[in-house]
């Protein structure tokens, strides 16, 4: 092999260990719609279970029968209405009558119940894409500038160095008209709500059983995972690893790149005509001369370098604690990547992280908490009780501020803080919504960024100009290392529409290790349909970052852990 093709496919490979990060977000995510399709046959199951429930006394066979005379013509309230409504949130009423009065049919709230089930996983599903897309950002950038300098390129010392927002605003700049976020929610919560009722409608006109219903609709679901799903990752995957390369390209001084289908097992006519085509970077089009050209497109490129060399003995680092570059002695990207000591030349292996995988609060985990109220003495049951009717805000007021407490309120907390000292035992996904900032966020944040984070409130949830938001949501990125500490017990919900009840200002996103104790109060609670997930007293919120939503106020996403 001549010594370009060798460098062809080092930077090949690349692009193949995009792929490979792809493939296994994709194996995550069809897991996680696996896991909702238990969800969704709950909506199926309740959905027979209420009209017959509304017909009288007659079981899901007679109601399916029934439900053969509903049609669509008999919405009242039209869908794309719904779903902005929603989103807005403040019309519960609104919304709540048109699932209880005559003129909406049983179809349509099974596709609002759809949707709301798919809404809550689009919303945890945003944060995990986000962090692929931005981890493969970083990957393709790094080791690309890494392999020009093995390849002989002289790389500049000071170059673009991204920190965690920066990275977030790369990957959520629209193209081709839109963004990943976007494309992802109209997958989940426009599109695939759509499909699966359009096909439980033409099967229940068909006659067809429950059972059968439901396998269709288990069918639907995997066609759909595997085919509208898979493009999506692909496809975004693809504009962020080919973003990457080109910021590389420029970094390290590339003009001109190469064309490659290679990947390609059926490379469509464009890709074909482009392949081992050159051009200059400077004039490059994505869709056009760069790829992804079109939906699924695997192509890339690689640099037209002169005068390709062997491997050097010298290459260019960048050090891992104040991020400058330097020139160093030879060492593979991982001995460079883990080492504490710049001048050691044994590389220090870390000690592997635990892998999370934070995910919509499962049935099985609210049957195990189920389980353990009912396996707890009477007083703490009790206890559990009157805090989620008026005991919480006695209880919290004093603990915030410091006070005492009266001597009943003072045995309800102890006995509460017995029930909740146990482990949650799933990474999980819980929100919260506040009508204000806690006071500590402004801890260690400067000037700017306290102002930036006081206005940002201020104009939550009120129309603001696509400029405006734009600034306040740069200087916002930059607030990464605040927290937030609840001396209380903090009150936090799995369903994302239950915030609303409560605040739309500010929505808390929160992460939580499986190690944190606290409990799901949902079995016993006196208002179940908060869906409540009680934390234990002094939980601390590490925020990752804090961004202004049309939709849903200040979004502050947050991890809870023990650490």
């Amino acid at each position: 092999m001549n010594n370009r093709n060798y460098w062809k496919r080092r930077f090949l490979q690349l692009k193949v260990d995009s792929i490979r990060r792809s493939a296994s977000y994709e194996h995550d995510l069809t897991q996680r719609l696996i896991e909702a399709r238990g969800q969704l046959d709950i909506d199926l199951d309740g959905w027979y279970q209420r009209y017959a429930d509304t017909k009288g006394d007659i079981d899901k066979a007679t109601a399916q029968k029934l439900l053969k005379g509903a049609r669509k013509s008999n919405w009242q309230m039209g869908l794309d209405e719904f779903k902005a409504k929603a989103k807005q949130g403040g019309y519960e009423d609104e919304l709540d009558l048109e699932y209880i009065t005559s003129r909406v049919s049983r179809l349509q709230e099974l596709q609002f119940q759809m949707q709301q089930t798919m809404t809550g996983m689009a919303l945890s599903e945003q944060k995990r894409f986000a962090q692929a897309l931005g981890d493969d950002y970083e990957q393709t950038y790094m080791r690309n500038l890494y392999t020009l300098n093995q390849a002989g390129v002289d790389i500049a010392s000071e170059f673009a160095h991204f920190n965690q927002g920066e990275v977030d605003m790369i990957v959520s700049q629209p193209w081709m008209g839109k963004n990943f976020s976007s494309r992802l929610w109209g997958n989940l919560v426009n599109d695939l709500p759509d499909l699966l009722t359009t096909g439980i409608s033409k099967a229940v006109l068909l006659g067809y059983s429950y059972e059968r219903v439901e396998r269709e609709m288990h069918k639907t679901l995997k066609d759909f995972t595997s085919s509208q799903i898979h493009r999506l990752v692909i496809t975004e995957m693809a504009h962020v690893s080919e973003t990457a390369t080109a910021a590389s390209y420029e970094a390290g001084g590339i003009e001109r790149y190469e064309y490659l289908a290679t990947l390609e097992s059926h490379t469509c006519e464009i890709c074909a005509k482009l392949d081992g085509k050159k051009f200059k970077v400077s004039e490059r089009v994505a869709g056009a001369n760069y790829p992804p050209i079109h939906a699924h497109c695997r192509c890339t490129t690689v640099p037209t370098i002169e005068g390709l060399e062997d491997l050097p003995s010298r290459r260019w680092q960048r050090d891992p604690v104040n991020g400058k570059g330097f020139i160093g002695d030879s060492m593979t990207f991982d001995q460079w990547l883990h080492k504490d000591d710049p001048k050691s030349e044994k590389p220090v292996v870390p000690k592997k992280p635990i892998k999370r995988r934070y995910k919509p609060v499962t049935q099985k985990t609210l049957k195990e908490h189920a389980k353990y109220i009912k396996g707890l003495p009477v007083e703490q049951q009790d206890a559990i009780i009157n805090y989620t009717g008026s005991d919480y805000s006695k209880i919290n007021r004093a603990l915030r501020n410091g006070r005492s407490m009266g001597k009943k309120t003072a045995e309800t907390e102890e006995r509460l803080a017995k029930a909740v000292d146990r482990e949650l035992g799933q990474d999980m996904n819980v929100f919260r919504g506040l009508e204000k900032l806690p006071s500590d966020i402004f801890d260690g944040l400067s000037d700017n960024q306290a102002k930036a984070l006081k206005r940002a409130v201020k104009v939550a949830n009120t129309p603001i100009p696509d400029n405006i938001l734009e600034k306040i949501n740069t200087e916002l990125a930059s607030i990464d290392t605040a927290k937030i500490t609840d001396e209380g017990y903090m009150s936090t919900t799995r369903q994302t529409a239950v915030t609303k009840t409560f605040s739309s200002k500010v929505f808390l996103d929160l992460s939580v290790d499986k190690e944190v104790h606290g409990l799901s109060v949902e079995y016993i609670s006196k208002y179940k349909k908060e869906s409540e997930i009680l934390l234990n007293k002094g939980a601390i919120i590490k925020v990752q970052g804090i961004q202004l939503d049309p939709n849903h106020g200040l979004v502050i996403k947050g991890v809870i852990s023990n650490d």
